[in-house]
């Protein structure tokens, strides 16, 4: 009996332990990433090589992209066709995490200089993950309760997940959805990298002259390549499947039209890739009302631990009160200028359109106070 007994004992614990194997097995692996308040991009820690580094994730990126710094930890470098990127051969490259998840990508994985990057956000990015990582999972985009969740379950959609709309992708692999601008269709790429939306130049200047855009004025973006002149405004109206919605922000940018999360935030999406499938339900911002733009003319960058004037538009409020590329900010109103609140200092000078502002800088050594009146509308040149 006693002998009876123990080998009981040893079958339901062999027994357990495989339930428990078997479900550890099938369970699915998961991040979590905090979702953006501030309008700045969406960044995450990831782990390479046993360390963890700050990452974007883009979904309008086609491939993972390494920072050039961990080109020594990363074999077998060959050249692209991008004088701009070093393509990685994918055997070689050290396995990248988030959370349980896998996001190494073995075919598409390159590297970039993201100094200008961490100039214009004030963090320390390392790289970004691409849809040859995150083209695998679901993921889940919460903006009321600012949470993104990322997960390889295979779990069937229910009608809570909210309209389903398939996705198309080009060939890079990145994800397109259709949206209707004066009854016609017109390709989007969500573009979770972006914190604008944006319009292909000649879609732009089309809808300019059908008067479907309005309040246009100069703009600048600051992307991988640095700061980009270009001009923005407001369409009146993009609708798909009975979402609508009047006067969003849209920017002119080289070929491409993207939505970018000022648009994505006005839902709960989610992306499930694998099925090439979205399902949108509206947010609590769904029907926000975009503020006025910043009229002031600056632009601020991070540099050795400072915020600096990276560039100052030609006639604008800032250049006529006097302040000058490289100035070193100390602060605008309140709010002390760090590295890590550029963001907040760029919506700050958004939501003060129509007053008159202080802008506190330093200037070979001394500190100098302006007095800048933000005009209503923006300025445009054309």
């Amino acid at each position: 009996m006693a002998n009876g007994r123990t080998c009981t004992q040893v079958l339901a614990t062999l027994g357990l332990a495989l339930l428990t194997t078997f479900a550890n097995a099938e369970s699915p692996a998961e991040a979590t990433v905090a979702l953006p308040t501030d309008g700045n991009h969406i960044f995450a820690s990831v782990t390479f090589n046993n360390r963890s580094l700050l990452f974007a994730l883009d979904t309008g990126s086609a491939y993972n992209v390494f920072d050039i710094s961990l080109a020594g930890e990363i074999a077998a470098i060959q050249p692209s066709s991008d004088a701009q990127v070093t393509r990685v051969d994918g055997r070689a490259v050290v396995p990248l995490r988030l959370g349980t998840l896998d996001m190494t990508d073995m075919a598409h994985t390159k590297l970039f200089d993201f100094t200008k990057i961490r100039r214009a956000c004030g963090k320390d990015v390392r790289g970004l993950l691409g849809m040859g990582a995150l083209g695998r999972y679901r993921l889940e985009f919460d903006f009321d309760h600012q949470i993104l969740h990322i997960t390889s379950s295979q779990e069937m959609p229910d009608q809570t997940w909210g309209e389903p709309i398939y996705l198309d992708f080009d060939n890079g692999g990145r994800p397109h959805l259709n949206m209707r601008i004066a009854k016609e269709w017109q390709s989007f790429m969500i573009d979770s990298g972006a914190n604008i939306n944006v319009l292909s130049d000649s879609l732009f200047t089309t809808l300019v002259s059908q008067g479907l855009i309005t309040d246009i004025h100069d703009d600048g973006i600051v992307g991988v390549k640095g700061y980009k002149s270009t001009c923005s405004g407001r369409l009146t109206k993009i609708e798909r499947d009975g979402f609508v919605h009047h006067r969003i922000s849209v920017t002119a940018s080289c070929n491409t039209n993207a939505l970018g999360l000022p648009f994505l935030s006005r839902y709960q999406i989610i992306c499930d890739f694998p099925t090439r499938k979205c399902f949108l339900k509206k947010s609590r911002l769904h029907a926000y009302v975009e503020g006025s733009p910043d009229t002031s003319g600056l632009v601020f960058a991070a540099e050795d631990n400072r915020v600096i004037v990276e560039h100052v538009a030609v006639q604008s409020v800032a250049a006529k009160a006097g302040i000058m590329v490289k100035d070193r900010l100390i602060r605008v109103q309140d709010l002390q200028a760090i590295p890590d609140n550029i963001q907040e200092l760029r919506n700050l000078l958004k939501r003060q359109v129509g007053k008159k502002i202080e802008v506190v800088i330093e200037r070979s050594g001394s500190e100098m106070k302006f007095d800048v009146d933000l005009p209503l509308e923006p300025r445009r040149s054309f």
